[in-house]
């Protein structure tokens, strides 16, 4: 505001209401329109003497047709605003700081919902939208995040095909992506992400990126059939949650994806790659093997203390019985030489981790059975789960002396 209380307005229309041809306010800092679509606003300079404006993205069809399809969304959504452009009455613009603060506070008076914004396609425009702000916000693209996720975790959660990867990625830019590739994309930016490059909020729980990826997730977990994309998405919210101590939220987010991944039955593919023959494997149920041992040791890494007593487990063990095979401390599983969307290198990364955390599954199962018990008594089980760890850490520092490869968290119960 200005010295006499009244608001500071801008010379001339905001880039983006003039890209949409909507009527703008001028409000300095951002406009009204700008604000109440959660929008970035942006006032050009006096445009140059050939007529075409400085704004990098005033003349985008893209953005045009996007912040278009907002209005729409937004007009069915606010039933009461609705009804008084019918007949003919202008909404009153706020004009003071206050009235600005509290667009978007309901109230039992103005308080209404539409369906209709919660259908397959409003919902999908609003992931968009959504990515596509944290990503302007964050001054971050696509490649960064790909390359960063694929260089560090995929190594040792390797659930997410590449290539499915890379061709949705080229479909961003004419917003033709799907949904799965939107979470995928949203939940990958929160792994790779520092806390401290998170918007400003009270705790990294409110963050807005965290915030808008874990509701998304919700919506579709609630809204939608399940589906193998839905699981990695939600995978990958638990292991945010976990590294950044957001409560029990992880352990609550994993046992959601556990549930979806029993519905889908992939317990039961898993089960059945373990006997097939080589060459039997299909690059689809070699997704489903991965996304499946990936749940299975997450479940396992997320009892580790802090927990003084370890939960129930939210994923049945038995597609990773110990059994002669061809894994370097034996467990039940497909041919390695079946996996073809992955190289051995990153492959034996995983297969380590599994094997630990199935090391680490029998520790938390013996402390949660025996907890009420003496030392006494079951000090004889305690010395034979030393040794039996033992025998494993010997054979998996043999393995990462031949293979010059790390192995996580296989490495860390060393």
């Amino acid at each position: 505001m200005n010295g006499n209380g009244s608001p500071t307005l801008a010379q001339r229309t905001c880039s983006q209401c003039k890209a949409s041809k909507k009527k703008c306010d001028k409000l300095l800092p951002k406009c009204t329109r700008c604000l109440r679509l959660a929008i970035d606003c942006t006032y050009s300079e006096p445009e140059r003497q050939n007529g075409s404006d400085l704004g990098p993205d005033a003349a985008d069809p893209r953005f045009e047709e996007v912040f278009r399809r907002l209005e729409r969304i937004e007009s069915r959504l606010f039933t009461a605003s609705v009804g008084r452009e019918e007949h003919g009455v202008p909404e009153r613009l706020p004009s003071t700081r206050d009235e600005r603060r509290a667009i978007g506070e309901l109230s039992p008076e103005n308080a209404t919902f539409n369906p209709e914004t919660l259908k397959p396609h409003n919902m999908r425009l609003l992931l968009y939208r959504s990515v596509s702000r944290a990503l302007t916000e964050h001054d971050i693209t696509i490649e960064t995040i790909a390359h960063k996720y694929f260089e560090h975790t995929h190594m040792w959660l390797p659930m997410i095909p590449r290539a499915k990867f890379d061709k949705q990625r080229a479909l961003f830019e004419t917003m033709k992506a799907d949904t799965s590739f939107l979470l995928h994309l949203s939940a990958m930016h929160l792994v790779v992400t520092p806390y401290t490059e998170h918007p400003p909020a009270t705790s990294l729980q409110e963050s807005a990126w965290y915030v808008a990826c874990k509701s998304f997730f919700a919506q579709y977990v609630a809204l939608s059939e399940p589906c193998i994309e839905l699981v990695q998405a939600g995978i990958l919210i638990a292991l945010f949650e976990c590294l950044q101590c957001i409560g029990d939220r992880a352990l609550t987010t994993l046992g959601i994806c556990s549930r979806m991944a029993y519905m889908l039955e992939l317990d039961e593919v898993v089960a059945e790659q373990a006997n097939c023959n080589p060459g039997e494997m299909s690059p689809e149920n070699e997704e489903v093997v991965l996304t499946y041992w990936g749940l299975s040791q997450l479940d396992r890494y997320f009892n580790m203390p802090p927990l003084p007593i370890p939960r129930q487990p939210s994923i049945s063990h038995q597609p990773l019985n110990e059994t002669p095979a061809n894994y370097g401390c034996g467990f039940r599983g497909p041919p390695t030489t079946d996996f073809k969307t992955i190289d051995t290198e990153m492959l034996d990364h995983c297969i380590m981790e599994v094997e630990a955390s199935h090391k680490l599954r029998r520790v938390q199962a013996f402390i949660r059975d025996n907890r009420h018990q003496t030392a006494a008594s079951i000090s004889d089980g305690i010395q034979l789960l030393l040794r039996e760890i033992r025998d494993h850490l010997i054979i998996l520092r043999i393995r990462l002396r031949q293979s010059g490869s790390w192995a996580g968290i296989a490495v860390t119960l060393g």
